[in-house]
Parts: C-alpha cells; sequence; structure tokens
C-alpha cells in the first residue's frame, strides 16, 4: 500500500506533503513527494490531510454494551471493534477491583487468541493493590494488599499485564513494586491516599505514571501531625519522571485543569485515555461498571457517566478521537501534539517499539485527520509474520 501527500505528525511535529509505502502491515519507505515513484497498485490520496499513527489507548472498560470484565470473546471484539471505528488501533483492556480469578479468566482468554478489529496489547489491572482512601468507583470488598500468594496468581497471567495501576500507600506495596520490575509490567499509580515519602518511594521501585490524574489521585493532606504532604496529584505535576494519564473530556479535566497539566508536563509526558465504560457508545442509561456480582451501578447522563449517588464520576463515555478533536477546535493544543498524546506517548510508557509512530519498521497503523483534528480514516494494514 502507498500513502501520498499526506502531512505526517511525527515526534510533535508535521513533515508537509510526505508518501508513505507499506507491505505486509509495516512501513518501509517515507519520503517527500518530490521523490515518490508509484510501485504499488493500491494507493490511498491523503488530500493533503493529516496522517498520524492509530491511537493507542491504554485505559478503557467497555464500549457497546460489552465490558472487558465479561470475559468472552463476544466482549472483546465488540470493544476493539468500537475503539477500531474510533481510530483507536491497540488498547489495553482495563479490569477493575475485583477477584483476581475473574483477571485470570480474561487473561486465559487472551492466550487462547482472537482476532480483533484493533489490537488488544494486553490488560491493564486497575485495581485490587489500592486504598480505600481514595478508591473512586473500585468495590472496597475486594482491595487488597500484595502478598506472595497474589504474585503467584499475577504469574499465571504474567505475559499479558502490560500495565497495573496501584496506591503507594497500601501495606506491602514495594513487594508488588519488586515483583513488576522483576517481570516488565509497567507501574501506574492511582486511586491513592499516599503522601511523598510513600509515593517517591514508589518511584524509586519503578512506578512511571499516574493514573487519570486529579481522578481519584491523592493531593496536600496530613497524618499525624501538622506537617503538611503533597501527594501523587502534585508529584505528577512536578516530577519529570512521570507520565500523566489525562480524561480530557470536558468533564473530568474542565479546560483550565487541562491548561494547567499541559503547562506543567508537557505533551510528551501525557497520555490521552478514554477511561470509557461499557455505555460508551449508547446513549444515557442505566450501565454496570465491570460485570456480574462484582460490579458497579453507573447512570449515564447528558453524556456523563456517575456512580448511582452522583458524588463521582464512574469512567467515561468519550472515545480519544473526540478528545482530539476538542483540544485541537479548542486551540488548547496544536494538532501535532494532540495526536503524540493520544498514541506516541502511551507507547513510550510501555516501552512499545512496533507502533505509536510513523517510522520506518513501525506498524502500518494509520488515522487521517482533517485541520480540525477531526478523524476522516483509520487505516490498518494486516501483517504476516
Amino acid at each position: 500500500m502507498e500513502l501520498v501527500h499526506v502531512n505526517i505528525l511525527e515526534d510533535g511535529e508535521i513533515l508537509e506533503n510526505y508518501f508513505i509505502r507499506t507491505e505486509n502491515g509495516w512501513i518501509q519507505n517515507i519520503d517527500t513527494m518530490d521523490h515518490y515513484r508509484r510501485k504499488q497498485e493500491e494507493v490511498l490520496d491523503g488530500e493533503h490531510h493529516f496522517l498520524c499513527p492509530g491511537f493507542i489507548d491504554i485505559h478503557n472498560h467497555g464500549a457497546v454494551g460489552y465490558d472487558a470484565m465479561d470475559g468472552t470473546e463476544e466482549a472483546l471484539a465488540g470493544i476493539a471493534g468500537f475503539h477500531f471505528r474510533n481510530g483507536v488501533t491497540s488498547f489495553l483492556a482495563t479490569t477493575m477491583t475485583a477477584p483476581l480469578e475473574q483477571v485470570k479468566n480474561l487473561a486465559g482468554l487472551l492466550e487462547r487468541g482472537i482476532k480483533t478489529e484493533a489490537d488488544i496489547l494486553g490488560i491493564h489491572m486497575e485495581g485490587p493493590f489500592l486504598s480505600e482512601r481514595n478508591r473512586g468507583a473500585q468495590p472496597g470488598q475486594y482491595l487488597l494488599s500484595p502478598k506472595e500468594e497474589h504474585l503467584r496468581i499475577l504469574d499465571e497471567m504474567k505475559p499479558w499485564i502490560r500495565l497495573i495501576t496501584v496506591s503507594p500507600d497500601v501495606p506491602r506495596i514495594g513487594l508488588l513494586l519488586k515483583y513488576c520490575k522483576e517481570n516488565g509490567i509497567t507501574v501506574s499509580g492511582g486511586h491513592d491516599g499516599a503522601i511523598d515519602e510513600e509515593i517517591y518511594r514508589a518511584i524509586q521501585g519503578g512506578m512511571k505514571s499516574v493514573t487519570h490524574l486529579y481522578c481519584c489521585s491523592s493531593s496536600i493532606s496530613r497524618r499525624q501531625d501538622a506537617v503538611k504532604h503533597i501527594g501523587l496529584t502534585e508529584i505528577g505535576l512536578e516530577d519529570d519522571r512521570l507520565y500523566a494519564e489525562v480524561v480530557a473530556d470536558g468533564h473530568h479535566i474542565p479546560a483550565a485543569l487541562f491548561r494547567l497539566i499541559y503547562k506543567c508536563k508537557g505533551y510528551r509526558k501525557m497520555c490521552l485515555v478514554s477511561d470509557e465504560i461499557r455505555a460508551a457508545g449508547l446513549g444515557d442509561g442505566e450501565f454496570m461498571l465491570g460485570s456480574g456480582k462484582h460490579g458497579v451501578p453507573v447512570n449515564v447522563k447528558d453524556g456523563i457517566a456517575l456512580l448511582k449517588s452522583e458524588t463521582a464520576y464512574a469512567g467515561s463515555v468519550t472515545p480519544i478521537r473526540r478528545m482530539v478533536e476538542r483540544l485541537v477546535k479548542a486551540g488548547t493544543v496544536p494538532i501535532e501534539q494532540a495526536c503524540y498524546m493520544a498514541s506516541s506517548a502511551p507507547a513510550e510508557l510501555l516501552g512499545l517499539k512496533d507502533r505509536g509512530h510513523i517510522r520506518v519498521g513501525c506498524a502500518a497503523h494509520f488515522n487521517i485527520l482533517d485541520r480540525e483534528g477531526g478523524l476522516r480514516r483509520t487505516v490498518k494494514e494486516d501483517r504476516n509474520g
């Protein structure tokens, strides 16, 4: 396949009037149109629109009536199809706090292998090693403090756990951090009640990001005395070692708050995430976050997902493509930086070498966008080998 007359968005820059040649699902050649000579039958004219890598959503629970915790091929295929229609070509199936055996069931399904429109890279475990102090929509009865027996269960699904959200203040969290570091699992902090000294220990232990910053991340607090401690929110903004997930739907993170995060972190350390639940793509109504008896009831009103008490958000129903479009239309960030947050930054956080960039040797996963950031088309060429 050859894509011609495209303005490539790569590494936060714009490369104007380029062509890309792919073969068997991989990028083979990138050059200016001045050097273009047709070699393949399939040619797609980008008509001077923007071309960015396919979006990578590292935090989403479900869509169109399905949740990753359903643990069925039908659910994963439905979620992946919705993502693909919204420009996400790779994602992590995100779990919630529930018995580890339910997560193990999802890992077993991925191990058997299923073909989906968007690639499922593995699992993001959001819990159960979280703090009661800031659990948000996570069910308190299933929260755990890590023990050796839990690590043995993780061993059985280790190849499929790519990211795990933990709270730095949970007792014995160092045990889990050591395990993740030894097994190449990326660690993010969130749903915590931690103070600075606990958070810095977690960073030293390998924690690399903050899960949905400003959404159930700890802030300035006191413990036993008058001493003030900063929390994960402030350290997430200030510490250049940490990436930050951002739910840029205009509700979880209002415009002014997004500008603050952007000013502190810069686009290279921000990962746009949808945090979508099974209600995504279905409109308002009553839904379940998670699955079965382990799930949490959620109401969606006017496109906003809330706990039934309406005291807190419970995920979102806004795809990443809409977040990119909102940011670009509002002039909050330039299109090349918004797309970096939606594809390259998540790839860098997870250490992915074969996607998230438009480079020779990377997967042929592309989105074609108009000048306002609107998605016009997603291109994902099948790979052989």
